[in-house]
């Protein structure tokens, strides 16, 4: 890893100051971002792909949409949610301009659950719960799959945090949001006579005093 990412750094410098070609310049974002997520540096991961974004923006709109929604992932892992909730807006909008088919459909809806999980970082689980409610039947008659499994997840975690936070425990108030998801287990298990429907199952503990 080492070798490889004193090679890389060089090879964007001599990009910056020349007119290397931009399918190598691009490759060099590609292979930086692959080393900023295996070595778990968020930051230097979120500025590859908005770089990376910006001096070679995707021609196809539905790839921009993709690559706004893959930025805003990466901007939430480093925290910084804000800007994650920008680029998911950006994508929203330019998704909403597109015509109305099945792939669309789930793309708007994927954006809603990144959305609602953005909600939840910043102690919202009542707007994120709200905002994924009108999504239920479309998510229960979706084809089984990770997808479906992260939109009940999200939904699970939101109800499951406006629950607690009508039985007040200081205990769990005093964690972060990440953290109170994290000690959440939830049980994913597939249901339904076509097995179209994931039933989630939320348990947690929570120590009180008396």
């Amino acid at each position: 890893m080492d070798t490889a990412l004193r090679s890389l750094l060089p090879g964007l410098t001599a990009f910056w100051r020349s007119d290397v070609s931009n399918t190598r310049g691009e490759n060099l974002y590609e292979t930086l971002i692959s080393i900023a997520g295996v070595m778990n540096w968020r930051h230097v991961e979120v500025w590859s792909m908005a770089e990376e974004l910006g001096d070679f923006p995707p021609r196809d709109p539905v790839d921009q949409v993709v690559g706004w929604e893959i930025l805003a992932g990466a901007e939430e892992r480093a925290g910084d949610y804000k800007a994650a909730g920008m680029d998911l807006q950006r994508a929203a909008a330019r998704a909403a301009a597109f015509p109305e088919d099945n792939g669309i459909i789930l793309r708007k809806a994927e954006i809603a659950v990144e959305n609602a999980r953005i909600q939840l970082d910043l102690g919202d689980p009542e707007g994120a719960s709200a905002a994924l409610a009108p999504l239920r039947q479309e998510f229960e008659t979706a084809d089984p799959g990770l997808f479906q499994a992260n939109y009940f997840l999200t939904y699970g975690e939101a109800n499951l945090a406006l629950v607690v936070n009508r039985q007040p425990n200081p205990c769990w108030n005093a964690l972060s949001p990440s953290r109170r998801r994290g000690s959440a287990n939830f049980d994913l298990k597939r249901t339904g006579s076509r097995g179209a429907a994931l039933e989630v199952r939320s348990t947690a503990t929570f120590s009180r005093s008396d």
